[in-house]
């Protein structure tokens, strides 16, 4: 009867030996749900996801931030600022602001130390001196001028002062030298002008051609090519004069000149002096004209030697016979 007590108990152990075998197996299936749980905080934890919807929010604020990169607009109206201002400056400020005498470069398509001859001739300090391209200048207003200046063109038939000023295209009434060499004075257009004219000072004129003096419809004002005046002293080498309507030139009051070398021919008449005007014509011709080739009035007393006077449709030499002119003329 022992015998049978014991039994259950031995086939009792191993089976417990067993449940409790099942129950550590059970018990470990529960640790791959822990893999599971890992392997959920995974995706959890790209919350690089997220990126997709809050981040976005984020960036488009950034964005516009980086629009204030309206600093570009800032950018162009510095390039504004920056860019003419300095363009005229030195075009036309830089060279006036300078006190003495300058030697300045003016072209005919507006570059140059100066944009117009006008601004030029207005600017510029006495003694200083122009140099002209080749080509037109046109003038709409007489150029004005009272100390001495040089102006240079780049031949006579090269470089054209082109004006349609009234009264005159070139006026000058000042104390030093007025100079003009290489290049054309032409007066066009409708409006009654001497060419050159000059008041007082002293007029150098050297391989130039003036023409265009236009006459008042009905009067004797205007249209000389050279008109001189006052106390003015004036010496032309190798000049023309032509296509003026009152006298090639014309010299009153107490004006001298001293002409050499140079062609008068198809104006009103050639040379005329008046009132106590003087001085030396030599070896030019004065051919052509529609006048007298040179006449001579009132107390003036001009030299006149060794010319080629001829074809004048009036008179070569023509004296005033009730004036006291005087001086000399010969062959």
């Amino acid at each position: 009867m022992v015998k049978n007590r014991n039994t259950p108990r031995a086939t009792l152990f191993p089976l417990l030996l067993l449940l409790i075998l099942l129950l550590v197996a059970c018990s470990t299936p529960s640790a791959p749900a822990q893999p599971t749980a890992v392997a959920q905080t995974l995706p959890t934890e790209p919350d690089t996801t997220p990126t997709n919807g809050p981040a976005p929010t984020a960036v488009p604020t950034e964005t516009p931030a980086p629009s204030a990169t309206m600093a570009p607009s800032s950018t162009p109206v510095a390039t504004e600022t920056a860019v003419p201002s300095p363009t005229p400056t030195v075009t036309n400020t830089a060279v006036p602001t300078t006190e003495g005498p300058l030697t300045v470069q003016v072209n005919a398509d507006g570059s140059g130390d100066y944009a117009t001859i006008q601004e030029a001739f207005a600017a510029l300090a006495g003694g200083s001196t122009i140099e002209l391209s080749a080509g037109e200048f046109e003038v709409e207003e007489t150029l004005e001028r009272d100390t001495a200046l040089t102006v240079i063109g780049a031949g006579g038939e090269q470089t054209t002062i082109l004006s349609r000023a009234p009264a005159a295209a070139v006026n000058y009434s000042g104390a030093g030298l007025l100079s003009f060499s290489d290049l054309t004075l032409r007066h066009e257009g409708p409006a009654a002008a001497d060419v050159l004219k000059v008041l007082s000072g002293q007029l150098e004129l050297a391989d130039c051609r003036v023409e265009g003096g236009l006459r008042e419809a009905g009067r004797t004002n205007y249209g000389a090519g050279l008109f001189l005046l006052g106390e003015s002293v004036t010496t032309v080498s190798g000049c023309e004069f032509g296509r003026n309507d009152g006298a090639g030139v014309e010299a009153i009051q107490n004006a001298q000149i001293n002409m050499q070398n140079s062609l008068l021919s198809g104006n009103g008449s050639g040379i005329l002096f008046d009132g106590g005007s003087s001085g030396s014509i030599q070896d030019n011709q004065i051919a052509k004209n529609d006048g007298v080739g040179i006449y001579i009035f009132a107390q003036a007393v001009p030299e006149i030697s060794d010319n080629v006077i001829q074809d004048n449709l009036d008179y070569g030499l023509y004296y005033q016979l009730d004036a006291q002119a005087g001086g000399s003329a010969r062959d």
